[in-house]
């Protein structure tokens, strides 16, 4: 059944995206969750993002998320199983990587999906995002415009095609990707636990960044959390991830920026 959304002020736009929202959150897609939160010293990336930013024109520079993006894609590719689907039995694995970033848009989120950003210049990750929310901002986003199509589909044609897993999977993986960057930091949001919903497996949320200090440095952490289905992963490869990602972020900083 099509959930059924009724808020006069919303716009077609906004009532579709709430109705996926709701339909990619029903009982029987949620799933058996683990957090894990570690806090990372971003210190030295701050400091290789302005002389980075300081060298190149200011229409081409980039976010910290843009870099995130990449150094979160370089150690997925060490635990793999983090950006596959589990379908209740077995973990489905892919070849690519596809970064999954939410993007607020009046009264509700549409995707950015970035695929393979690990291979990828910062300045490709942040010509392709920038790109895409021009896009949704405008009503031309990737996402809501394959999901206004499968709308468009009689009810009886699409709840057949929406009910057979294979297909359901292949179109969450070309429309969705497989593995989510929420940044709950750019609310100013200190941190969040994400849901994720079958088949995904893990997702990852950054915080705010916050300043910290004692009698000799002053260090800028951020809070990232990862949350997996804790069915097909266990603490022990979820923990190993953060530690890498944070081992990435504090010491290798220049393997991202060349």
């Amino acid at each position: 059944m099509i959930p059924i959304i009724e808020n006069k002020n919303f716009t077609e736009r906004e009532t579709l995206l709430r109705k996926f929202q709701i339909e990619k959150f029903k009982r029987s897609s949620t799933v058996p969750c683990v957090s894990m939160t570690i806090d990372i010293c971003v210190e030295k990336l701050l400091a290789e993002r302005l002389i980075y930013n300081n060298s190149i024109e200011k229409e081409d520079k980039i976010t910290l998320t843009h870099v995130l993006i990449k150094a979160v894609s370089k150690v997925l590719r060490q635990f793999p199983d983090l950006y596959g689907y589990f379908d209740g039995r077995r973990v489905i694995s892919f070849e690519n990587i596809k970064i999954n970033l939410p993007v607020a848009e009046g009264n509700h989120v549409e995707y950015v999906v970035i695929e393979n950003p690990d291979t990828k210049s910062l300045k490709e990750i942040s010509d392709e995002v920038k790109t895409e929310v021009k896009n949704i901002i405008n009503g031309r986003g990737t996402f809501y415009l394959s999901l206004k199509g499968l709308f468009m589909l009689p009810a009886f044609v699409r709840s057949i095609v929406t009910s057979i897993p294979s297909v359901r999977r292949r179109s969450a993986y070309k429309n969705y990707g497989n593995f989510p960057i929420t940044n709950f930091g750019s609310f100013g949001i200190k941190n969040g636990v994400p849901v994720i919903s079958s088949p995904m497996i893990g997702v990852l949320c950054l915080g705010a960044i916050q300043k910290t200090s004692d009698k000799l440095t002053i260090c800028n952490i951020l809070p990232v959390t990862l949350v997996f289905d804790h069915r097909p992963i266990d603490g022990a490869y979820g923990g190993k991830f953060l530690k890498c990602l944070k081992e990435l972020i504090e010491n290798g900083t220049h393997k991202l920026f060349n």
